[in-house]
């Protein structure tokens, strides 16, 4: 696809970049019109070819004449007054420098290959990060899918269970019968039921233990996805929910975690069930040795506890507090306002409807220093919600906890206090640090232009871009040699040493000696004369010569290439 095609498809973050390359000397217009014929040239090789340049100058200049030619056809007024238009502007412009026009036009396509690789680059990231996500969530699913045929195994082989055991109890009761009575077995026929009943015994003892090491199995599988969903999965996803309260990417994975809390909990479940079915089994027929006798009480009690555990951390806060009228600012609360939150109870389980008690809502405050309290906005805060949950004689008691939250007087207070928030959600992954800001860490660029990028996407819908999120740029400025130093004392360059900046116009960059000591009170002393401002305005020179006195002061000119070290003659 030809380079400007690609252009078209990119994101808008990068399609607005490659605005910023056109003005008024080369219009984006002429760009899209001419896309195919400017990119079918070498313009690397026309910038340093004065007469090539001035072909390609004229041949650009037909080629505009050409679409002036086709929107005559189209009665197209507004096009060709704009051809015409763009014509007389490249006449004046690069008529007597067409080595100028080529040299831009160079540029920009490089430009644009720029903006293309970074945003394939991105887009490769993306997609990695995707494809990384969606392994995980395909390994997780895997051992779901697993723990959940194991259980349904485990299913068919208790009720295959109770199908032998059905059958060895009616073949010893009728032996036993049929011994008594005087028309019954002969000796050998006797021997012959026996020896099946001790066969079937045989097997009835390993299909015990079978289902009791299916049973064991199960709960390790269900241990151990359920400690990747506490310990890994929902973790990140309260880290995300931190990133989108804050204007990061929208955090919409809550369904899928729930899917899988809920179908670790129906497992235990299944498990507790069987084992009761197990019981029932041992009523009827036990012996020495029996392996549901010796390990019943033992998973009935890890089952128990995986359960109850599980269920503990079900309850989450989905949607953080927040004021209706502030949608995009949650977590910060005006006194005597309202706020909406959002929880959910990730174990969708048909048998707790209507089980849970109605929540209740508890503020825990955050605390000052211990030689002042921090201000208001800086005071963190969180809300604990309280539940219990009542089935089948277990009681468990539920609690979820908002991220902290900063609590003001008066909706002036709401930016210090939105700024907090992101100050802590930015730098910190722990959900109830209240003391957070009684020693807060530094933030480095990259995190802080991340957030900032985020707060003008959620509200203008269009991140930063990267010329806007540069690192600061430090300049190194050509050493001095011998003779420089002689004619001028390294004290006077620091003084007065320039930059120029935009229209040319000379400014000193110099303020402060690290960290923060003003410029002219640690040189000042080494001054080879008096500051400027304390020069008396005579215009004749001392020695009566007539002539205004010059001195040297040192100017850089910042190019693309780098740094370039002048000396620039100065009147006074």
């Amino acid at each position: 696809m030809a380079q400007w095609g690609q252009l078209k498809l990119l994101d808008p973050k990068y399609q607005e970049q490659v605005q910023q390359l056109y003005d008024d000397s080369f219009p984006m217009d002429i760009r899209q019109c001419l896309s195919k014929w400017i990119e079918s040239i070498d313009w690397d090789y026309v910038a340093v070819e004065e007469s090539l340049a001035t072909v390609r100058f004229h041949d650009l200049l037909a080629q505009l004449d050409d679409q002036h030619s086709r929107f005559a056809l189209e009665k197209n007024l507004l096009r060709q007054h704009n051809i015409r238009k763009f014509k007389r502007n490249f006449q004046d412009h690069f008529q007597e420098d067409p080595v100028h026009m080529a040299m831009i036009i160079s540029r920009n396509l490089k430009e644009e290959q720029r903006i293309l690789a970074a945003a394939k680059s991105i887009e490769t990231d993306r997609e990695n990060t995707q494809t990384s996500m969606v392994l995980e969530k395909q390994k997780l699913d895997n051992k779901v899918k697993d723990m959940k045929n194991k259980v349904q195994e485990a299913d068919q082989n208790i009720k295959s269970l109770e199908y032998l055991q059905d059958e060895h109890d009616f073949k010893l009761n009728t032996l036993k019968n049929r011994e008594h009575e005087i028309n019954g077995l002969t000796p050998k026929q006797l021997e012959h039921e026996k020896l099946l009943i001790v066969e079937m015994c045989f097997k009835l003892k390993f299909k015990r233990g079978e289902v009791v090491g299916q049973l064991a199995e199960v709960l390790n599988m269900a241990e151990a996805v359920q400690s990747d969903l506490i310990s890994e999965e929902l973790p990140k996803w309260k880290k995300r929910q931190q990133s989108s309260c804050i204007g990061g990417p929208p955090n919409a994975c809550l369904d899928q975690l729930q899917n899988w809390f809920t179908a670790v909990a129906e497992s235990l479940q299944q498990v507790r069930q069987q084992l009761k079915e197990l019981q029932e089994l041992e009523q009827k027929y036990t012996y020495d040795n029996d392996p549901i006798t010796q390990q019943k009480g033992l998973l009935e009690g890890r089952a128990l506890a995986l359960f109850r555990n599980l269920l503990e951390r079900s309850l989450v806060v989905e949607r953080q507090p927040c004021m209706p009228t502030h949608p995009q600012r949650p977590l910060v609360l005006q006194t005597k306002m309202q706020f909406t939150v959002k929880l959910r109870f990730l174990v969708k389980l048909q048998e707790f409807n209507n089980k849970l008690k109605k929540l209740l809502e508890q503020r825990v405050p955050g605390k000052g220093k211990k030689e002042g309290p921090l201000i208001v906005t800086e005071e963190l805060h969180s809300i604990c919600f309280e539940s219990e949950l009542r089935q089948s004689g277990l009681e468990i008691k539920l609690e979820a906890i908002s991220l902290p939250i900063v609590v003001i007087s008066h909706i002036s207070q709401l930016p210090s206090g939105w700024a907090s928030i992101l100050w802590y959600n930015m730098l910190t992954s722990e959900p109830q640090n209240l003391e957070f800001f009684l020693s807060p860490p530094t933030v480095s660029w990259g995190q802080l232009s991340e957030v900032l990028s985020w707060q003008f996407s959620s509200v203008t819908k269009r991140g930063l871009n990267d010329e806007q999120l540069d690192k600061p740029v430090f300049h190194a400025v050509e050493p001095y040699t011998k003779k420089e130093l002689s004619a001028v004392s390294l004290p006077d360059i620091i003084r007065t040493y320039k930059v120029m900046a935009a229209e040319n116009i000379p400014e000193n960059p110099l303020r402060f000696l690290y960290p923060d000591i003003p410029k002219d009170k640690a040189f000042g002393k080494y001054y080879a004369r008096a500051s400027e401002a304390s020069e008396p305005m005579d215009v004749e020179s001392p020695n009566g010569t007539g002539y205004i006195k010059t001195f040297f002061i040192s100017v850089s000119e910042v190019h693309p290439s780098g740094p370039v070290l002048h000396c620039w003659r100065g009147k006074s």
